[in-house]
């Protein structure tokens, strides 16, 4: 998470601030801005407060480049013919943070997964549109799986439907659906499919678990959900 703060003891007019740039990364912009007052060494600020999620997509070394910000900031306003006041006087400021070096380590040497998944948190749930114990030869029965990452990107997310099932099974997948959510301090990315199942003769039938290998930034090991 790339946190920039902005503060401020003079009032701006308007301002514009550059996004941040990084080669082989992709970089989301999370929420809103959030304002606030704070102090610093006794004195008053006001606070502009944005928050983005980067993903490197190679190790190595990278910079974050500095950010500029241009201000159009308040000096004064010039008298109209009447004695008020008229146009607002200005002038422009800058100012440049630091850039930010990073060190992106390499996927474990021990990793032998089919797709890598790096997030703080992966769940994997299952619904279902009936009673998998009452279900009738040649009647629909749809599954649906859904995938959800914390601190990863939707195209970060495996296919879910991939294993081989019972030949006396139809299987009919839907198109996946994808989402990305913006929280405050994170990206949430949830991958759902859907599959319609019709068994073609009666009996009994074991659907093959999934599993998903992923690697959990938080507590820095891998983990299988």
């Amino acid at each position: 998470i790339y946190t920039v703060r902005i503060y401020s003891r003079i009032e701006i007019v308007r301002a514009s601030l550059n996004e941040p740039q990084l080669a082989d990364a992709v970089i989301e912009k999370l929420g809103d801005d959030s304002t606030y007052t704070t102090q610093v060494n006794g004195i008053d600020y006001a606070v502009t407060e944005r928050k983005y999620a980067v993903f490197p997509q190679k190790s190595g070394r990278m910079t974050i480049q500095p950010l500029i910000l241009t201000a159009e900031v308040l000096t004064g306003s010039r008298p109209n013919f009447n004695g008020f006041f008229g146009s607002q006087l200005t002038r422009t400021q800058k100012a440049v943070s630091k850039a930010v070096d990073l060190e992106v380590r390499p996927a474990p040497a021990d990793y032998t997964g089919a797709n890598w998944l790096s997030a703080e948190h992966v769940e994997l749930a299952e619904e279902w549109s009936g009673d998998v114990q009452q279900m009738n030869v040649g009647e629909p029965l749809t599954r649906t799986l859904t995938l959800q990452a914390r601190g990863a990107t939707v195209g970060q997310l495996p296919e879910l439907n991939t294993a081989r099932t019972d030949d006396r099974i139809k299987v009919y997948p839907d198109q996946p659906v994808l989402q990305e959510q913006k929280k405050p301090d994170s990206l949430v990315a949830v991958r759902q499919e859907k599959i319609a199942l019709i068994p073609a003769k009666a009996g009994s039938y074991t659907l093959p678990a999934i599993e998903i290998p992923w690697f959990n930034t938080e507590k820095q090991a891998m983990e299988t959900v």
